[in-house]
């Protein structure tokens, strides 16, 4: 089983991400940790796991010399903690870091968990009571940066000393380009169960799979009829629905580069 420690109390802080779009060009010309160390000021284990963060939400070329991704360029044109951009780099993240996906599987919908409730969920997981207050902390740094300030995916709450007491997960605020992100989601369950039609009644199990829209998102099946309508109205080329939502089936041609174009024409 991989651990779920993916970050080790060196989760991304607010500021990394926004130094990291404004000195994007000198990573052209750098390797990615002296890049990270050099032009954004990390110390070693800061760098490793930034680094790890950058790779796994798509950040950076997935193989070296790490450049900057078609992605981040996108993210560099976007304004500032843009939720739909924050919602394409979470499904990123849930595709293949068993921590992002432990959060997602283990904190329900309209449930507040204490510490205790926390400790016996990561207990199961075999993790150690030093790493589980790893793990929390993590989540709360995650819950700084747009995913939770913007994008609204969860919150933590804090006690007399600062540390976070209790938290949870919300239903996903995303604004105009909502659509697209259901493209991007749709396209990245296809890539993992090698299908393009799924049933409406697949996509609204919450729990069984990380990258399932009911569990990814928390949204209920209103707003996840909303969503692929609404996605079917703006993209008809791309995606078709039964006219009473028993299927959706995607373009077998769509791809994370083609929903990373259609992002690019709004905002020409």
């Amino acid at each position: 089983m991989p651990s779920i420690n993916c970050f080790n109390d060196h989760a991304p802080k607010p500021e990394w991400i926004p130094r990291y779009f404004q000195q994007l060009e000198q990573l052209e010309q750098s390797d990615l940790p002296l890049f990270l160390a050099d032009q954004l000021y990390l110390g070693p284990d800061q760098v490793t796991f930034f680094a790890r963060f950058l790779r796994e939400s798509g950040l950076v070329t997935p193989t070296r010399p790490y450049k900057p991704s078609k992605l981040a360029r996108l993210g560099q044109k976007m304004r500032p903690g843009d939720p739909d951009f924050y919602a394409l780099l979470w499904i990123n993240l849930a595709t293949v870091d068993a921590q992002i996906r432990w959060y997602i599987k283990s904190l329900r919908r309209n449930r507040i968990y204490d510490r205790q409730e926390l400790d016996q969920l990561l207990d199961v997981e075999g993790v150690t009571p030093r790493t589980r207050g790893t793990i929390v902390r993590s989540f709360g740094r995650f819950c700084a940066l747009p995913f939770g300030t913007t994008m609204k995916m969860g919150f933590v709450e804090l006690n007399e000393k600062n540390h976070i007491e209790r938290m949870g997960r919300a239903s996903v605020c995303l604004g105009e380009r909502g659509a697209l992100v259901m493209l991007a989601l749709l396209e990245a369950l296809k890539r993992r169960q090698q299908k393009a039609k799924w049933s409406f009644a697949e996509l609204c199990v919450e729990n069984e799979e990380p990258l399932l829209p009911m569990g990814l998102f928390l949204w209920d099946e209103n707003e996840l009829g909303f969503r692929l309508r609404a996605l079917e109205r703006s993209h008809p080329q791309c995606v078709r629905l039964a006219p009473d939502l028993d299927w959706i089936e995607i373009d077998p041609d769509i791809d994370a580069d083609r929903v990373i174009d259609l992002f690019w024409e709004t905002l020409s």
